[in-house]
């Protein structure tokens, strides 16, 4: 057996600890402790606070990153007349990617003689997980249409075409031909 007096060292016999029956090492420790767990604790939470900031600086650069890519993203839409159980005729549009835009149309006949009322400023579109059609009704003068033949001329252009510096992809025209049959737009092959 050996003995090994240095304070905090224990007294082995047999390959067994015997710290538990030396209360001199014990009053030691118990003096000691507290502190080393209050300076664990610290570090502990400091790391902690490290860690934290660092995921905060990564999910904002995440999130600028894909409001980035949203503002440069087209809207995919798509806009066509159809008739409502009334007869009247309806322009109607529809968004697939929540991309909000403005637009602007109108409906002429052949020759391109206006049969629509003219706009004078664009329809700012939000689409939203609730909202993703819109219908707006037309006052086309049938009267003016000449052989049936109408077309929808819909521009539309995403509200972060002008911030973006006017890229080509984030503007663009929808067109559809249509032959009234009894006064309801139907598709041209």
């Amino acid at each position: 057996m050996t003995n090994l007096s240095a304070p905090g060292q224990a007294y082995f016999e047999a390959g067994r600890v015997m710290l538990w029956n030396d209360t001199e090492t014990l009053a030691k420790l118990a003096r000691w402790a507290p502190y080393v767990f209050i300076v664990l604790g610290f570090i502990v939470a400091v790391g902690g606070q490290f860690v934290k900031s660092k995921l905060d600086e990564r999910v904002k650069s995440l999130e600028a990153l894909a409001e980035k890519e949203r503002r440069n993203t087209p809207p995919q839409l798509d806009a066509q007349l159809a008739i409502s159980d009334k007869g009247n005729i309806f322009t109607v549009v529809d968004s697939y990617n929540l991309i909000p835009f403005r637009a602007r149309w109108l409906v002429v006949s052949e020759k391109d003689h206006v049969v629509s009322g003219l706009m004078l400023e664009d329809v700012e579109f939000h689409p939203s997980l609730d909202t993703k059609r819109w219908k707006h009704k037309e006052n086309i003068n049938l009267g003016q249409v000449t052989n049936a033949f109408v077309e929808l001329r819909y521009h539309w252009q995403s509200l972060y075409y002008a911030e973006l510096g006017h890229p080509e992809h984030l503007h663009g025209e929808v067109r559809y031909r249509y032959r009234l049959v009894n006064g309801a737009p139907q598709p041209e092959e």
